[in-house]
């Protein structure tokens, strides 16, 4: 049952992906998507962190440490709607689905957490992907790219960079203590982190399509919206259910399947085409995860005790 509700929390974070391109059929971009997104996760995050007397702890680091994310995400959305109107949302999700890797890359650095042979060859597969993808973009009536393919390229590996800047916050605020606190800043605070941050990225959103007039209302533009905001508020909470699961395994099941419905919804309602660059991204990207889901034996030693911090969390 645990390994069915993992592959089906990577199927709600591919509806999420979905409701993307309803949105933008809709002429709703992923600006004012990711408004809606952010509201309904305030909402829920904010409940949830009343509930267990989270709003007590809170400090100005916390609240610093959000709007920089904030800012970065809201970024990271700009660069999404780039590249959902330069290639097909297959390839993109592809990407956007690797976002976790530079905060691998982050945390072996700042904090000398493992990084193992795996975690290179998972490197390698993601510029593969990143590459392939490059080149797989649907071409215009007169046989040419919509852009050039460098471009497209660069801009899905910054999409993904500024994406990951929420899980480098979360292993920041894991390590970092507040003076005098007993515990980290993201201990006792994670759902407060995440209210503050759906909090950031609604406001900066939508001044955003406020100040750009670019809000539209249509019945695709919410449809897809709501469906963003369901799948992804209730991957997380299908997710936290099975926390017993190697890390390891609960990620390959759940963005491998979240990449897969994306890719055939994608090819079978939106009629993206199948070509060898599709093909190509799609390998490259289950093999970093599958590359990535590879523990080193120090994540085994220390998969109790980061199950039992996560569980307090949640």
């Amino acid at each position: 049952m645990s390994f069915f509700i993992a592959i089906l929390s990577g199927l709600l974070g591919g509806f999420g992906g979905v409701g993307y391109k309803i949105s933008g059929s809709g002429k709703v971009n992923a600006l004012q998507s990711a408004s809606v997104l952010a509201f309904f996760g305030v909402i829920f995050f904010g409940i949830r962190a009343a509930y267990f007397g989270e709003w007590q702890s809170l400090t100005w680091q916390m609240v610093v440490l959000t709007i920089v994310t904030g800012v970065a995400q809201y970024l990271g959305q700009i660069m999404l709607k780039v590249t959902l109107d330069m290639g097909p949302l297959s390839l993109v999700w592809c990407a956007a689905a690797l976002q976790f890797m530079p905060a691998i890359i982050f945390s072996y650095f700042a904090y000398n957490e493992p990084f193992t042979i795996f975690y290179l060859l998972a490197l390698a597969a993601l510029f593969g992907a990143i590459v392939s993808a490059s080149g797989g973009q649907e071409k215009t009536d007169g046989g040419k790219l919509r852009s050039p393919a460098w471009l497209f390229g660069l801009s899905l590996l910054v999409m993904l960079t500024l994406f990951s800047s929420c899980a480098i916050a979360m292993k920041f605020g894991w390590y970092y203590h507040v003076p005098g606190a007993a515990e980290s800043l993201m201990q006792n605070n994670g759902n407060v982190f995440f209210c503050l941050l759906y909090a950031a990225i609604f406001t900066f959103c939508t001044a955003d399509v406020v100040i750009r007039k670019t809000w539209h209302f249509s019945t695709k533009g919410w449809i897809g919206s709501l469906m963003l905001a369901f799948g992804t508020i209730l991957q997380f909470t299908l997710q936290k259910s099975v926390l017993h699961l190697p890390a390891a395994l609960l990620f390959a099941l759940s963005c491998s399947a979240s990449i897969l419905f994306t890719s055939i919804i994608s090819t079978t309602f939106f009629h993206e085409k199948r070509t060898r660059n599709w093909y190509l991204t799609l390998i490259f990207a289950l093999l970093a995860i599958s590359f990535m889901a590879i523990p080193s034996p120090k994540e085994d030693s220390a998969q109790n005790d980061s199950k039992s911090l996560i569980e307090k969390e949640m």
